[in-house]
């Protein structure tokens, strides 16, 4: 649902860095925690946002975040001003928060190979070799660092750059949730029901095949990168 992409997106978000917090914190009671690793973390985040427009207002994630828009083919039926209301709210959220953020189709292999891209460089290091797209009427596809305010545009209730940066953070938000629920029905992210209401659709059951199959690609080369880095080690330590 169009409806719930951005509330869902705030919510995975915080929890991103909920659950960064705690893994930290847990690993420092039990005195395994590597803070040479913690630190390599924390310097790549900031570089990958080192040469980023509005740089003084983006908190990136310790852990570097993909949004991934799926279903893109069913979405380019909405009008065009939703759909650039919607991609540009999203593309705030990424933005602030130091994520990429790309839009996929099965229909469209281009798409697939640019989030192959994606996941290549964070999985392996590789270099991007995904092209940015801004324009809501494409498939967007926005690596970290590549957007800007000025590029993403003004939500409504403001006329200007500079009186939207003096505002709050939470004001910010605000306003393009406003903005998205002038064109679409807010729907409640799945799991966030009241107790007692009708379970949402699972979205398990609406899966995006190409993402799920590309997902499973890469954990698995992801799992053989790992067990082979893990056998140079030992005999680099044999040595």
């Amino acid at each position: 649902e169009p409806g719930s992409a951005l509330a869902s997106l705030e919510k995975w978000l915080e929890l991103v860095r909920v659950q960064y917090a705690s893994l930290i914190k847990e690993y420092a009671s039990n005195n395994e925690l590597d803070k040479k690793v913690v630190a390599r973390l924390e310097k790549k985040s900031k570089i990958r946002v080192l040469k980023a427009a509005d740089r003084e207002f983006i908190k990136p994630t310790t852990i570097p975040v993909v949004v991934v828009c799926t279903k893109m083919d069913v979405f380019h039926e909405q009008a065009t001003n939703k759909r650039k209301a919607l991609f540009n709210a999203l593309r705030y959220h990424a933005h602030v928060n130091g994520a990429s953020i790309i839009a996929v189709s099965r229909k469209d292999k281009t798409q697939g190979n640019f989030l192959r891209g994606i996941l290549n460089h964070y999985a392996f290091d590789k270099p991007f070799k995904s092209t940015t797209i801004l324009e809501s009427q494409k498939a967007i596809c926005v690596p970290v660092g590549a957007d800007s305010f000025e590029a993403i545009g003004l939500p409504g209730g403001y006329d200007s750059i500079e009186s939207f940066t003096s505002a709050s953070e939470s004001k910010r938000a605000e306003a393009w949730r406003q903005t998205v629920e002038e064109f679409f029905e807010a729907v409640v992210p799945a799991g966030d029901e009241e107790e007692g209401s009708a379970p949402k659709e699972d979205v398990k059951l609406n899966p995006e095949p190409v993402v799920d199959a590309m997902v499973k690609q890469k954990e698995e080369e992801l799992a053989k990168y790992r067990k082979e880095a893990e056998r140079k080690r030992r005999l680099a330590a044999k040595d």
